[in-house]
């Protein structure tokens, strides 16, 4: 079949993918600049050296402003995201109709437009169940909050201005990494790669949908390394039809991404001898799937990549690479326990002698 040359292709979009995720992610995280010194302004301007000296009056008046300044300065930069998100939308769709038809050599229907950003508002991010303008909107709500608590907290503990300055924004000596701003930049940056990825993998979704006659079903691709979380792994190289399985994200920063499986009935299978997917350490067969991939991999790297347990169960228990894959999550594609995993395959655990803890 061909699946696999669109495989590559989609493996390449998502390299591409990730590049754009690092542009738009400096983008995005500039605002906490702004929060810092719109904050740190307020704090400032306080006549009494320390916040414990306010009245509650006062400190509600603070908080309030606090809360008004900085979630006006969140709402311009989500503003910024979604503008960028409906670009994407339109871009994602329009390379999967130049991917298909470069394959299928036939006219593929492209979604009008905005569909395809209409589809990614309408399904929601399989990382958190939410949909994407719930997903963006809470995270922006929650960090405002995550900014007022640490300023209650201040008062009520009758901290001086500067020690709050200072949890706020961090510490010179560990370069500002161990403040309130440092941990909401962080997950302004899991925000962004996530919502990206979604829109991304809703949209060229999208462009299959649309062209049913061509595209049954659609294939999980993983990326093939150590970092890959259980999940993915798990899921590599399975096959979902339309509304029936997980579409990437299926977790914050998920790096997974989808390909199309096309009709058999084209007869385009000779496209795909040959082909290769991308590896950690070098191209390997587009027919292996994550788990067959560890299997070629040294006790040391399966153990990185798997944990000490889950290694030694891999190389010794005596399961097939597709029997080790169906272990690891469960009917709601959640990972297992080892406990969970040893009540269904008890032999396996006991070929490889691992005890009961």
């Amino acid at each position: 079949m061909p699946n696999q040359n669109l495989q590559n292709i989609a493996i390449r979009y998502q390299v591409l993918l990730e590049r754009l995720k690092a542009h738009e992610v400096n983008d995005f995280v500039k605002v906490f600049a702004d929060i810092d010194k719109a904050t740190r302004d307020v704090l400032n301007a306080l006549a009494a050296e320390g916040i414990g000296q306010l009245t509650r009056k006062e400190l509600t008046s603070l908080l309030s402003e606090l809360r008004d300044t900085n979630q006006a300065l969140l709402d311009k930069s989500v503003k910024g995201l979604n503008k960028q998100l409906e670009k994407l939308a339109a871009d994602s769709a329009h390379f999967e109709v130049k991917a298909l038809q470069s394959v299928v050599k036939a006219v593929i229907a492209a979604p009008a437009a905005g569909v395809a950003y209409a589809n990614a508002i309408a399904q929601p991010v399989s990382a958190t169940g939410q949909l994407l303008d719930v997903f963006i909107g809470d995270w922006s709500k929650g960090e405002v909050k995550r900014l007022n608590n640490i300023v209650q907290r201040a008062w009520g503990e009758g901290w001086t201005n500067q020690r709050l300055i200072s949890s706020i924004r961090g510490t010179k000596a560990l370069n500002y990494k161990d403040g309130i701003i440092a941990t909401s930049r962080r997950n302004a940056e899991a925000i962004a790669r996530t919502s990206i990825q979604h829109v991304a993998s809703t949209s060229r979704q999208s462009v299959w949908e649309k062209n049913s006659d061509v595209v049954i079903a659609y294939i999980w691709v993983s990326t093939l390394d150590t970092k890959t979380t259980p999940i993915c792994r798990s899921l590599d190289k399975r096959e979902f039809k339309f509304g029936q399985g997980p579409i990437p994200p299926v977790h914050i920063n998920c790096r997974s991404t989808t390909a199309p499986k096309v009709d058999p009935a084209l007869g385009l299978d000779f496209l795909d001898k040959g082909a290769t997917r991308s590896a950690e350490n070098g191209p390997v067969s587009a027919d292996m799937s994550y788990y067959d991939w560890l299997k070629t991999q040294t006790p040391a790297f399966q153990k990185e990549a798997l944990g000490a347990t889950r290694a030694k169960l891999f190389r010794d228990g005596g399961l097939s690479v597709d029997r080790f894959a169906e272990l690891q999550l469960d009917k709601n594609f959640q990972p297992m326990t080892l406990d969970d995993m040893r009540k269904i395959a008890p032999v396996a655990f006991a070929k490889a002698g691992i005890p009961k803890p």
